[in-house]
């Protein structure tokens, strides 16, 4: 429950808590949530937790959702926009790139969020590249690789975007 209430979307979960008053052990009269403030609301609304089966937890809902930001190589920087989703237990996403009026998404392989260290790949080009990055509330960053062993080729750094 700390990972997830460090990280932008379950963060309404601990403000909801605040907003009632709420302490372990009590109850909350239903007329104090028709009170919550319009943002918290939105927020909530917005939650999309995925209860993992009984015995399992999913880690990775700390990053579901939008991330936008950069990606910086050699080449130069470029406006990226990252998207996680939950499938069961798995999390699955795409990454798009635009240049010019083109945009162009591509899915990401082999997601794994742990222990607050985020991995991908990228299936683009003749080879996959590997990212690998930290989550930090509601910030992402990281270096991308041009192979699972090989030396940095750049960075990532991505805001949480609700």
């Amino acid at each position: 429950m700390r990972l997830l209430g460090a990280s932008p979307r379950g963060s309404a979960l601990s403000d909801l808590g605040s907003a009632l008053g709420w302490r372990p052990g009590s109850s909350v009269p239903s007329e104090r949530v028709l009170t919550l403030s319009p943002d918290l609301a939105r927020r909530l609304r917005e939650l999309a937790l995925v209860v993992p089966p009984e015995g399992q937890t999913v880690e990775a809902a700390a990053v579901e959702g939008t991330w936008e930001g950069e990606m910086t190589e050699e080449s130069g920087s470029k406006s990226i926009i990252v998207r996680f989703r939950l499938e069961g237990s798995q999390v699955v996403g795409s990454l798009t790139t635009r240049t010019g009026g083109v945009a162009m998404d591509v899915p990401l392989k082999e997601v794994s969020f742990q222990k607050g260290t985020l991995r991908f790949r990228l299936a683009s080009g003749p080879s996959p590249r590997p990212f690998v990055g930290r989550l930090d509330g509601g910030s992402l960053s990281g270096t991308l690789h041009a192979s699972a062993t090989g030396p940095p080729l750049g960075r990532f750094a991505l805001k949480y975007s609700p």
